[in-house]
């Protein structure tokens, strides 16, 4: 498909909390992306990009209480000689740390898994300390997590 346009959907104002206001845009972003022929969506924050049906169908279910972490953050994996190292981008906004994970001798899917579970609870605000055992946090004792700045080329 050759691309000819692209739609730039914003929130202003100052109604409502920031997680609110999220929740808000991504419902938006999924109107929007149901009325026009796009090919993907780009949530800018977290370098991620999905497409209109996966926008539509996590927007479905987005609230505060439930926010669709894997829309709004990027994680993202890379194989090491001493395991698997993950990092994400897009926490800062939510005034929130960077996550790390180094060297991880978990499987891929469940070191994304605790990951993303750390994104979801530091999202909604509360607070982990760095160097935490994520054991306290989701019963997974070989994982630590630490917070960091953002790391260039995370990608």
């Amino acid at each position: 498909k050759k691309h000819r346009a692209h739609l730039i959907v914003a929130l202003l104002g100052t109604e409502g909390t920031h997680l609110e206001r999220c929740v808000l845009l991504t419902k938006l972003l999924a109107a929007a992306s149901s009325s026009y022929n796009g090919v993907g969506v780009y949530w800018g924050h977290g370098s991620v990009v999905v497409s209109p049906q996966q926008i539509q169908s996590f927007a479905t279910d987005a609230s505060v209480e439930d926010p669709p972490v894997l829309l709004w953050v990027g994680i993202f994996p890379r194989k090491t000689k001493a395991g698997l190292s993950i990092v994400t981008e897009g926490l800062q906004y939510f005034d929130a740390k960077e996550i790390k994970v180094v060297d991880s001798k978990r499987p891929l899917e469940k070191a994304m898994n605790v990951v993303a579970g750390v994104a979801f609870i530091t999202i909604k605000g509360e607070v982990i300390k760095d160097g935490d055992t994520v054991e306290k946090i989701m019963r997974h004792a070989d994982v630590a997590v630490n917070f960091s700045a953002p790391i260039e080329g995370a990608q």
